[in-house]
């Protein structure tokens, strides 16, 4: 068993235990097979669709679980999650600098690529600004707009590593884990609007 595996079953063992779970409970909770967690524990760890469920009986961001799985490349697995402010400030200027440099070349205004990408004016101005992130509907809209493939977007608001990663990793899942993958995307796009709504 190598060293991923081993430390998959003793994370897992540390969850159920403090939950007082067994694995059959988990398996219920996740509406997986039994199978799956018994073949994880002989040494075939679970795919993404397993790993998903496990995340929401567990109620784990499902990144951390691909993680602990392995199926998640090296150099994502170095990347912190919780990036630093200064790394997400130097991110939001270089892709704010990018954005108005692309706008100048155009000759558009935010109101011309909030009518081109169908976003709101308000929300370019603030990642111009950089007083937010742009999420992947913001990238989707301004791929558009640019008629730029939505993947260059992602490379440069990650500084290319994390861009690559999701364009071949996206490209290389199976037609069902890639509905998986952006049916996820669109939960949490969903979960964003209804949390933005809320706080209005």
């Amino acid at each position: 068993m190598t060293n991923k595996q081993e430390n998959f079953i003793l994370w897992l063992d540390d969850e159920l235990s403090s939950r007082n779970w067994s694995d059959y409970r988990l398996a219920k909770h996740a509406g997986i097979s039994h199978s799956v967690l018994s073949k994880a524990r002989s040494g075939t760890l679970p795919k993404w669709d397993a790993c998903l469920a496990i995340a929401k009986a567990l109620g784990f961001n499902p990144v951390l679980i691909f993680e602990k799985a392995g199926l998640l490349p090296p150099t994502l697995e170095k990347m912190s999650w919780n990036d630093t402010k200064r790394d997400r400030v130097g991110r939001a200027k270089a892709f704010s600098g990018w954005l108005t440099e692309q706008l100048e070349a155009r000759g558009w205004s935010h109101s011309e690529l909030s009518r081109r990408s169908r976003l709101s004016a308000s929300v370019i101005d603030k990642v111009v600004a950089c007083n937010s992130r742009p999420g992947i509907r913001f990238m989707e809209g301004v791929a558009g707009a640019f008629r730029i493939s939505i993947h260059e977007v992602l490379f440069l608001w990650e500084g290319g590593e994390f861009g690559a990663w999701l364009t071949y990793d996206l490209a290389n899942l199976s037609k069902g884990e890639q509905a998986l993958v952006l049916d996820y995307i669109g939960f949490l796009r969903f979960r964003r609007g209804k949390e933005n709504n809320n706080r209005e």
